[in-house]
């Protein structure tokens, strides 16, 4: 794998298109133990912004590193998503940036993705933070 360095920010890849299959989105609520499962699955709440997380482009340069961890999400939502929608957008390296533990060097990496739906409308902007432990890795200038 390449290292993960700051030549990746400022990188932008396309989200989507992803379909909210009704089914799908309550696959996940029954898993995470949702205890809203029964609005979910008569539609009473909109999709739970966890689900957001599930929807990972094949084009992202982070998503499908099995060496790296997952470590933190902040998000904004503007408007409900519903079942049915069709969500897409835009995603991005925001930041890389290393800190040193006790267990070595962590090299962590933001991205920012923003999601519309079919409408056009904004839906959720989601901040990402990934990390490597690698006491190995070059350093983020290389």
């Amino acid at each position: 794998l390449p290292p993960l360095s700051r030549k990746l920010v400022d990188i932008e890849f396309d989200l989507g298109p992803f379909y909210l299959d009704r089914n799908k989105v309550i696959e996940i609520a029954r898993i995470l133990g949702d205890p809203n499962l029964d609005h979910i699955h008569n539609r009473i709440d909109p999709v739970p912004p966890y689900y957001l997380i599930t929807l990972l482009s094949d084009k992202d340069p982070i998503g499908n590193r099995p060496d790296i961890l997952f470590a933190g999400l902040h998000g904004e939502f503007f408007t409900p998503i519903k079942i049915g929608d069709t969500l897409s957008g835009k995603g991005k390296v925001s930041d890389v940036y290393e800190k040193k533990g006790r267990s070595g060097k962590m090299i962590f990496v933001v991205e920012e993705l923003l999601y519309n739906n079919q409408h056009g409308e904004r839906v959720a902007r989601l901040q990402l933070s990934w990390v490597r432990r690698d006491r190995y890795e070059p350093g983020i200038d290389q």
